[in-house]
This record gives C-alpha cells, sequence and structure tokens, in this order.
C-alpha cells in the first residue's frame, strides 16, 4: 500500500477506474475462451490478476482515507438539508454507494423528525460534529427499484466525494410566522362564465362511471343536480334511493335542504325558498354550537362573551360553523376517497388553528398551523397527496391509515383517515 500513499484521492480514483476496467475487460476475454492452453489466455489472466490485486489495495487505501469523513452529515443539513434544497452527490470510485448507484445521484434529502431535532441542535454548537451517518435522498430517477432503495437504505456521508446545491432556498424548518403554501398561483374565475352545479355533474358523473366508491354526500350532490337540471338521465331507482321518502313523491329533508342550497347558488330560487335556506341555516347554527360547545367543554355564553372579547375569533368560528359543507378531500383511488364532515373539521380547528382558539376551553389547545383558513384544506390535500400510496395500500386492506411524522415546507404532520376514507386526525407536530 505504501506505493500509493502519496498519490492524491482524485488520482487513485482515476486509477481505480483504469484498473477496473482492465478488470471487466479481461474477465469478458477469459470467458469467451473454450482453449485455455494458448498463450494469450495466459498472459490475460496474468494481467487480470495482477489488475485486481491493484484493485483491491487502491480500494482500501481510498477506504482508510474515507474514515477522515469529507462531508459529515452535520456539514451536509447545514449546508443544504435545513433548507430542503435540492443537491446532487458524486461517490468515491469503489464505494459501497458508487457500486449501489453508479458515479452520481441528485433529489432532495430525508430526515426523520428525531434526526432533524438533532441535528438543529447540533449545527446550533459553536464547534460542529464531524461525523458520519447514513443519508436517505428522494430523488427523480427514474428506475423505481433505485428510486426506492435510496429512500430506504440510502447511503454513508463517508461514500460522498461532492456535492452540490442545485438552486437556491430558504429555511422553512422551526420558522415562527404564517406561511404560504409554495409555488401558489392564484387563477381568478368569472363566476358569471362558470356553472358550479355543471361542473359538479361532470366530475362526480366521471367518478360514478369510474366505478369510485363516493361518500353519501358526493352522491347526493349528484342526484339532487341531476334531478334540478338532467331530470331525463335520473333512473327511478337512484331517485328512490337518495331522493324520495318511501311515497316516491316527497323530497328527503335533507334533499329538500340540498336542493335549496343549490337554487341559492345558481340564483334561482324564490323569495319563499330564501326564506326557508334562512331557516335551516340559522337551525344548523345551533345545532352546530352545540357540538363546538361540548368539543370545547365550556357552556354557550362563552361563546356569545367571545363576541365582544375578540371579534375576529368570533367571525371565524360562527362563519365556518354556519357554512361548512361536507367535502371530499382527494379521490385517491375507487377504494380511496378522502373526505372531511364538520365533526372532523371543526375538531382539527378547535384545537390546531389560532383563530378557531377559545381561552376558556376545558380541554386545551394543541400545536398551532403556521397557515391561513383556506391554505390548510390546500395542506391537508397536499399531505394525503405525498402518502396516497401508503393510503390506498391501507383503505384496500380496509384498515385505517395512520402516518406520523409527515414532512412537508418544514413541518412535521400526524394523519389518521378511517378505513372508509373519513379524515379523523391532521395536525403539526412541532
Amino acid at each position: 500500500m505504501d506505493m500509493f500513499k502519496n498519490i492524491s484521492t482524485d488520482s487513485l480514483i482515476q486509477l481505480y477506474k483504469v484498473y477496473n476496467d482492465i478488470v471487466v475487460r479481461c474477465s469478458l476475454f477469459v470467458e469467451e475462451q473454450n482453449d485455455k492452453a494458448t498463450e494469450a489466455y495466459e498472459v490475460i489472466t496474468k494481467k487480470l490478476a495482477l489488475a485486481q490485486q491493484q484493485l483491491t489495495i487502491i480500494k482500501k487505501v481510498l477506504d482508510e482515507r474515507r474514515k477522515t469523513v469529507k462531508w459529515s452529515v452535520e456539514e451536509i443539513y447545514k449546508r443544504a438539508g435545513q433548507t430542503d434544497s435540492s443537491v446532487m452527490f458524486e461517490f468515491y470510485s469503489g464505494s459501497t454507494a458508487y457500486e449501489n448507484y453508479g458515479e452520481q445521484v441528485h433529489g432532495r434529502i430525508l430526515y426523520h423528525r428525531q434526526e432533524r431535532i438533532r441535528l438543529e441542535s447540533a449545527i446550533s454548537l459553536p464547534s460542529v460534529t464531524n461525523s458520519d451517518g447514513q443519508i436517505f435522498l428522494d430523488s427523480g430517477i427514474s428506475e423505481l427499484p433505485l428510486r426506492e432503495k435510496l429512500k430506504a437504505e440510502g447511503f454513508l456521508a463517508s461514500d460522498i466525494s461532492n456535492f452540490y446545491i442545485l438552486g437556491t432556498s430558504t429555511k422553512s424548518y422551526a420558522q415562527p410566522g404564517e406561511k404560504v403554501i409554495p409555488n401558489t398561483h392564484t387563477i381568478k374565475i368569472d363566476p358569471r362564465t362558470f356553472s358550479i352545479s355543471g361542473a359538479q355533474m361532470q366530475v362526480l358523473g366521471y367518478y360514478i362511471r369510474e366505478g369510485f366508491n363516493l361518500p353519501d354526500h358526493d352522491l347526493l350532490l349528484y342526484y339532487v343536480n341531476l334531478y334540478l337540471f338532467r331530470p331525463e338521465k335520473l333512473n327511478k331507482s337512484d331517485a328512490d334511493k337518495y331522493l324520495f321518502e318511501p311515497d316516491g313523491k316527497t323530497l328527503k329533508q335533507q334533499a329538500r335542504d340540498i336542493v335549496i342550497a343549490i337554487k341559492m347558488q345558481e340564483s334561482i330560487s324564490n323569495g319563499s325558498e330564501n326564506e326557508a335556506y334562512k331557516t335551516y341555516l340559522e337551525n344548523r347554527r345551533k345545532d352546530r354550537l352545540q357540538v363546538i360547545t361540548k368539543q370545547l367543554g365550556i357552556a354557550q355564553k362563552v361563546i356569545d362573551e367571545l363576541y365582544s372579547a375578540n371579534f375576529t375569533s368570533y367571525l371565524s368560528l360562527i362563519g365556518s360553523t354556519v357554512m361548512f359543507e361536507t367535502e371530499t378531500l382527494e379521490y385517491l383511488d375507487p377504494i380511496a376517497v378522502i373526505y372531511w364532515n364538520f365533526e372532523r373539521f371543526i375538531h382539527i380547528f378547535l384545537r390546531h388553528n389560532p383563530n378557531f382558539f377559545v381561552a376558556a376551553s376545558t380541554k386545551g389547545q394543541g400545536t398551532s398551523f403556521q397557515y391561513s383558513q383556506k391554505d390548510i384544506t390546500r395542506l391537508i390535500k397536499i399531505v394525503v397527496q405525498q402518502e396516497k400510496e401508503k393510503i390506498i395500500d391501507r383503505l384496500k386492506q380496509g384498515k385505517e391509515y395512520a402516518g406520523i411524522g409527515i414532512y412537508y415546507n418544514g413541518n412535521h404532520y400526524q394523519l389518521r383517515i378511517a378505513a372508509n376514507g373519513l379524515l379523523l386526525q391532521f395536525h403539526p407536530m412541532d
């Protein structure tokens, strides 16, 4: 090994590649020879043995040098990991990472929640440690097995010869203040040129034809729209099941409420229907306030006092209480349609949206979302999409999905979904 000790690492890497190429070519020649008694065969086998010997020695030298880590896990986190930047790693020739993934890989570094907490603490110290460790990568490479291997097994930091940051990012982890969903573009639609009911019939009709197991609120909405605007497409069995009482003539109460709501939405309601809708909303407000007081462990008068004590919170609470409709969040798969109802919505927002916090609550408050109310719904959809394959797999087995420490834009989240697709729990862990 002494003959290589004064050769630079870069030169040794190039030398490793040369000897590796000789080994490959000589091995191919030996495999193809039927006559092993020729002079050429003898020369090549000696050359192969020498190249393999030199390759082994060079690899040992490189392995020894890598014991002093060039890029530690702390340095990588400090330069790129804490900002969730896209990176490219190059590997030492002959390293395990080189053998597994080739000369280089690119992507975004993945960190478990506890590892990120540890690294945040490490880089805040006056003297940063220089340790080896496993690096996991979310890569865009086309080969699925390698992509999954990079996520699950990764590679050692000591196998990295160089790494490059691709583009610039700002740190989002452990940052105070309200956040916005990255890469957001607002598209304004003129409501005068857009029919909400028409869009609902088109979208829901598509999912029905594709065999999606839609929740009841979607089916009811679809068939009420047909009843109002496309009665020729509404068959009797669906009408009897979703819209009418057993007499086949009287609309069910829930169907009547949706009929009036849609007419209001499409500006085709009459005076009596407008009054009926106001009564419907007022009754719903009273019913839902009972749900809220029960969840918070408070009396109705506390909500009334909130009006003068914190009018902003009062408006957020009452407005959402009255206007929230059971909503499908994501159509992931025919067997995995994710939705939430009022009880789950208000449970999440009362405990984790600061605008909904009521100081007098006897149930306490949890960790806070760092997003506006409209962005929290979008946030749920994004995280659900991130976990899409895992959610589908669990729901196809008829089992509940539970995810802990799901990372997005600087926060870790806990997500729980019932076997029927109902969102049970979603909140930040940090």
